[in-house]
């Protein structure tokens, strides 16, 4: 539970944000939020045909785009008041897979006034690391 919320307007707030996940770019990847709090968000996506690249393998856009969504809602739940964006994504690509429902996970790092630096990782069903990636992200609540 975030520390600054009582349980009931934590748990209104997780659905605030499932809420605003939904008819967006992430259902794009069948992608659900199965856990939120404040050190962690996770979810997952199910890899489609249209997520692949013409070897077969998930597409390195579609895995930049789950990492990037995963930790820009990750600084959404830290700084829920704020509008931010992505400054920078990093990310490192360590196995290559066709299919599956994948699991994906977020936190947000380090924070000062204006930036926040995340981490993230997607896992496959048998919980082999297929890709990590770090995040900044900017506020610009103008």
């Amino acid at each position: 539970m975030n520390g600054s919320m009582n349980e009931k307007e934590w748990k209104a707030f997780q659905s605030m944000l499932e809420e605003k996940v939904k008819g967006t770019f992430m259902e794009l990847f069948n992608s659900q939020i199965t856990e939120i709090n404040k050190d962690q968000i996770i979810g997952t996506f199910t890899v489609e045909p249209i997520h692949l690249n013409p070897n077969g393998i998930i597409h390195g856009g579609v895995h930049a785009s789950v990492l990037d969504s995963i930790m820009g809602l990750a600084v959404v739940v830290a700084r829920p008041n704020e509008k931010l964006v992505t400054t920078m994504l990093n990310i490192h690509y360590l196995t290559a897979l066709k299919e599956g429902t994948l699991g994906v996970s977020a936190k947000v790092l380090h924070q000062t006034n204006q930036t926040l630096t995340t981490e993230g990782e997607i896992r496959s069903e048998e919980g082999e690391l297929v890709a990590i990636a770090t995040g900044s992200y900017r506020v610009i609540n103008k």
